[in-house]
C-alpha cells in the first residue's frame, strides 16, 4: 500500500527525471521565440515551476511535452506584452542623423 508521501515522492523523481531530459529542447525552443539566451533561460525555469505546480494532473493527461511547449509559448507572449519589453532599446552607435528633423535645417 502507498501512502500519499511515497506518491508524492514518485511524483518529484518523475518530475526530476523529466525536467533533466527535456530542459535542453525547452531551452532550444525558448531562444527561437526570443532570440536571447538570458531570456531564453528566464523561461524555461518559470516553465519548469508551472509545470511542477501541476505535474500530477499534467501526467495523468498524457504526454507533458505539448503543455510545457504551449506554457513556455504563453509565458514568452505575456512577456512581450509587459511595459518592461516595450522600453526603448539602447544601441552602440547613435545614427548620424539623430535628432536632426527638417525644422533644423
Amino acid at each position: 500500500m502507498t501512502t500519499t508521501a511515497d506518491r508524492e515522492a514518485v511524483l518529484q523523481q518523475e518530475f526530476r527525471d523529466w525536467a533533466r531530459a527535456h530542459q535542453g529542447a525547452l531551452r532550444a525552443l525558448a531562444f527561437l521565440v526570443s532570440s536571447d539566451w538570458y531570456i531564453a533561460d528566464d523561461l524555461v525555469q518559470e516553465t519548469l515551476i508551472r509545470l511542477y505546480a501541476r505535474w500530477a494532473a499534467i501526467t495523468t493527461r498524457g504526454r507533458p511535452e505539448p503543455y510545457a511547449r504551449r506554457v513556455l509559448i504563453n509565458l514568452y507572449v505575456d512577456r512581450t506584452r509587459s511595459p518592461w519589453f516595450r522600453r526603448e532599446k539602447s544601441v552602440a552607435d547613435v545614427p548620424v542623423d539623430a535628432g536632426h528633423g527638417d525644422r533644423h535645417q
